[in-house]
Parts: structure tokens; C-alpha cells; sequence
């Protein structure tokens, strides 16, 4: 602990030193950028108050928090998330060498490559359009119902591959309990050509199974006794699947010892396999695992996830950061913010450290963000003239699937003079028209929107995730918040119900007794 408190004391010291200088005049200082190149991957971090002392004081701080070793724990299978006393394996998922991973006397990765085989041949199967349903009729619609984990990761790989999809079949994704997305869905299929994709890990969501009951009925009104052949699930709980009313063999499992946000890497990802195609999946797993290659053997200072930790963990402790920026200069990626916002800030929005204890220091900065170049003529010019310190993340891929060279180069042209503009900022004599600058920004740049590509970039994320957690000392593979607002929406729902009477708070009572008298003058 003292230990801890001296580097802690000493980064205090050294972002007072780097706060009073200008960014734009440090970063010219330098003659080489501070980067670390991947084949077909750069991360750039030069535009940053960071020199040689503070990385290495802040490496220090998180070797004297045991990363190594935690480092190992990750991917060995011991336990890691010590509140439900788990290992965090998504890691596993992705997992292509050819060794042995033993989680309580079983090795796993038989049973994990048995299932990937199970989902990608199904979805290559409605892929090309030779699955037929009930009606023995060709399957055009699949509908993936899932909330959370079960639903942010495949959707938003998804959309940002949807250069691949086939012709043959459309992958819808239902989330939220207004059934208004819902019927928009459905105005679109036909039962007799529709599949349905239950994904939750419990199967007692209570958003996903309402919407499951309500598709359910639909395929019943036309398939009749049939319809549960045209149910799948994504799942742990095989007996609740099956009680439900899934064929057995039309579940696909999930495993208590991954976690929902970290689940798309296995039969989560099963929707986004239909969308672009087995092949294209297993490249997708092979850039994350060659992210997961680089985050176990890189030396720390050279390490992608390791320095995006770093300066997440200093900006939001020693520069007074309340939120970040993911700005994705790809329309594609349009859905990768609200992705990381979950990754993000349910791993790392905890405020008692792994022992339980206070924790003293800031958990996670807020993420928000937009696909470029939208944000441009919306919120930055907060950060160009605000008062706000706000670090920003830039991805900008070289190359993308459309033919239109104009509109890549403006892209590409944006991208780099946003990162050099909100560092340099402009004197004018108007203070009006004054640019402050001294914004920080790391820039990601992939040759291409690639399912190779994007895996080794949400891999990378996924483990910038753990890094910061590590110099926290909290446990980002739970997430026990949320638990309190779903027990009492059950308790809201009875009282909305009339099945019981209420004792709320004023506020509360107001405002259930209105939405009972406008209810019922419906």
C-alpha cells in the first residue's frame, strides 16, 4: 500500500509538469511519433500529455498491482471474478492454437470448438438460403432477440460488416421491451420463412423473453403446433430453453464463465456468423486472437491495450476526465460506441475495490461518441471552444468496401485535421473565434473494415477494459448494479397491474396514479 501511494503521489507530480505545457508545441518537440505498428494495424498515441517519465511511472504503478500476474490469471481460467467466483473466459472463445485449457478438471476447448461447429454450420446453412422451416419453405428472416451483451456486440459487428451479408437472408435484432421495434420487424417477415433467436444467458430476461413470448404467439397463429421448430436459443440454462419450448437441439450453449458484454466471440455471435458467413467469422476470431497474442506476450511498454489503459486510468485520475469520446470515422461503425459504452462502463462503473473496500479513485470515465464526420457539425465544437477536458479515441479505416474515392478522401481528410485541430487549437484576435486546444486524442488506423480487423480492435478494447480495472483494483466481470432497477421494475409491474396496491415515494405514487387514470381513459 505504501508503495502504491509513493507512484501514486509521484503521477500527481508528474501531470502537474505535463498540465502546463502546450500539447501542440510538446508533440512538435518529439521527432518520431509515439505509436506502435501491427501489421495492417496502427495505434498512434503521440498526440498526448505522456513523455518517458510519466509511462513509466504509470507502469510501475500497475506492475506494483500485480498485472502480470492477473495478466495470466485472465487466460489461464483461474478466478477472476471473485464476486461470483468465476473465471472470465471469453478469451477462450477465440482461442485458436492448439493447446489445452483445463477450467475445473475439464479441458473446454473441445466442447467450445463442438458448438462453434454446431452454430456456423446452421448459419451457412440459411446463409445460402438451403434451410428450409416447417412450411419446407426457405428461410428469409432470422430474428435475434437479446438485450445487453446479448445484443450490442452482434449487432454492432453486424452493421459494420454488412458489406458481407447475403442475399438470402435478412438478421433482424429486437431489443427493447417497447414492442413498437418489434412489430416493425414483423411487419417485414413471414412466419413460415422466419426463424427466431432466443439469446440470454439466464433465460429469464425479462425484456427478451416478453418480446420471445410475443414472436411466439405470432409463429403459433400460422405454423401452429410447429412453431417451436422455429425457435432457437443462445443459452446456460438448458432446461429453462427447453421448458420454454426450444428443441434441444436447437440450443446452443453459453457458459457461466463468460460474461454477456464478452459473450459474441461464441454462439452469441451466431446471428452475426448468418450475416457474413462462416469463413468470415472465423476470421473475426482470428484478429481478436492475434490481439489476445500481442496483449499476453507484448512488453508492456509497447503493448496497444496496455498504453490505451494507461492513459484512460491518467486522464480520468490526474486530468480531472469525466468522459471520453469514441469517435469512428466509418458509417459502418456507426453502432461502436454504444458497444464500448457497455464494455466500458458496466465492467469498470464500480465504486469498492476487489476486497470491498472505498474506492479513492475514479472508476471510469463516460463514453460517448458518434460516427464521423456527424459529430463535426453537432457537439465538437464543445470540445473546441468548451471548457471541458475530454480525451478522444479516432478510428479510420484506410480502405473501405464502397468504390467513391471523393468521399473516402474527405473522410480520411477529416479524421486527421480534427485529431491536429483539437491539438493545436488558433489564436485569434476575436475570442469568439479562439480554439483553445491541448485536447488529447489516440488515434486507430486499420488498412481495412475487415472481420480480421474489427476483431483485433473490440479485442483490443475488451482487454484496455481489464488493464484499467487491474490499476483499480475492481472487478470488472460483474455487474450487480443493474440487479436493484430490475427488482423494482417487477414491483412497479405488479402495481401497474393492479395485482397489488402501493406505498411509494411521493414522486413515485404521483406518477403511478397518473399513468393508471391515462391508461385507463385508452
Amino acid at each position: 500500500m505504501q508503495q502504491e501511494a509513493q507512484w501514486l503521489q509521484a503521477l500527481e507530480k508528474d501531470a502537474l509538469r505535463l498540465q502546463s505545457k502546450s500539447l501542440s508545441e510538446w508533440v512538435a518537440m518529439h521527432h518520431s511519433a509515439r505509436c506502435v505498428a501491427l501489421p495492417e494495424f496502427v495505434y498512434d498515441y503521440t498526440k498526448n500529455f505522456i513523455d518517458d517519465t510519466a509511462l513509466n511511472t504509470l507502469l510501475a504503478f500497475l506492475q506494483c498491482r500485480n498485472f502480470t500476474e492477473k495478466r495470466n490469471d485472465l487466460f489461464s481460467g483461474a478466478i477472476v471474478n471473485f464476486s461470483e467466483n468465476r473465471p472470465a473466459l471469453h478469451t477462450a472463445l477465440r482461442d485458436l492454437s492448439a493447446a489445452a485449457l483445463t477450467v475445473q478438471g475439464e479441458n473446454i476447448i473441445p466442447k467450445i470448438k463442438t458448438e462453434r461447429q454446431r452454430f456456423l454450420k446452421l448459419a451457412d446453412e440459411l446463409r445460402t438460403g438451403t434451410f428450409q422451416g416447417a412450411a419446407n419453405l426457405p428461410i428469409q428472416d432470422v430474428i435475434h432477440l437479446g438485450i445487453g451483451g446479448s445484443d450490442l456486440g452482434p449487432r454492432m459487428v453486424s452493421q459494420a460488416l454488412s458489406h458481407l451479408k447475403s442475399k438470402h437472408i435478412n438478421v433482424h435484432y429486437v431489443a427493447n421491451s417497447d414492442v413498437a421495434d418489434l412489430i416493425a420487424v414483423l411487419s417485414q417477415c413471414n412466419p413460415k420463412q422466419t426463424l427466431v433467436v432466443i439469446s440470454s444467458k439466464s433465460f429469464t430476461t425479462q425484456e427478451t423473453i416478453l418480446n420471445a413470448d410475443f414472436v411466439f404467439n405470432w409463429l403459433k397463429q400460422t405454423l401452429g403446433s410447429a412453431a417451436n421448430t422455429h425457435l432457437y436459443a443462445v443459452t446456460a440454462q438448458h432446461h429453462k430453453a427447453r421448458e420454454y419450448g426450444v428443441p434441444g437441439n436447437h440450443i446452443f450453449a453459453m457458459w457461466d464463465w463468460v460474461g454477456g458484454r464478452f459473450s459474441m466471440w461464441g454462439a452469441t455471435g451466431f446471428p452475426i456468423a448468418i450475416q457474413i458467413g462462416s469463413e468470415a467469422f472465423m476470421a473475426f476470431l482470428q484478429g481478436a486472437f492475434t490481439a489476445d497474442t500481442h496483449f499476453r506476450d507484448a512488453d508492456p511498454a509497447a503493448n496497444i491495450p496496455v498504453l490505451m489503459g494507461l492513459l484512460d486510468f491518467w486522464y480520468a485520475n490526474f486530468f480531472n476526465a469525466h468522459s471520453k469520446t469514441v469517435l469512428p470515422y466509418a458509417e459502418n461503425l456507426a453502432l461502436l460506441p454504444d458497444y464500448l459504452q457497455q464494455l466500458q462502463m458496466e465492467s469498470n462503473g464500480k465504486s469498492v475495490t476487489q476486497t470491498g473496500e472505498k474506492l479513492q479513485l475514479r472508476s471510469s470515465m463516460i463514453l460517448w461518441g458518434k460516427a464521423g464526420s456527424h459529430g463535426q457539425h453537432a457537439f465538437h465544437q464543445l470540445f473546441f471552444q468548451g471548457k471541458h477536458f475530454i480525451p478522444l479515441d479516432i478510428i479510420l479505416a484506410a480502405n473501405v468496401s464502397h468504390q467513391s474515392a471523393p468521399h473516402q478522401q474527405l473522410t480520411l481528410a477529416n479524421a486527421l485535421s480534427q485529431a491536429k485541430a483539437l491539438m493545436q487549437g488558433q489564436d485569434e484576435t476575436l475570442p469568439c473565434k479562439q480554439v483553445r486546444g491541448n485536447q488529447p486524442s489516440q488515434f486507430f488506423l486499420l488498412k481495412s473494415l475487415s472481420p480480421w480487423h474489427l476483431g483485433m480492435l473490440c479485442a483490443f478494447y475488451e482487454h484496455k477494459v481489464f488493464v484499467e480495472s487491474v490499476l483499480l483494483d475492481i472487478n470488472p466481470f460483474d455487474q450487480w448494479g443493474v440487479e436493484l432497477g430490475k427488482t423494482l421494475s417487477r414491483s412497479f409491474q405488479a402495481i401497474l397491474s393492479g395485482k397489488v396496491f402501493y406505498d411509494e415515494d411521493a414522486s413515485s405514487k404521483k406518477l403511478l396514479e397518473t399513468l393508471r387514470t391515462w391508461q385507463h381513459d385508452d
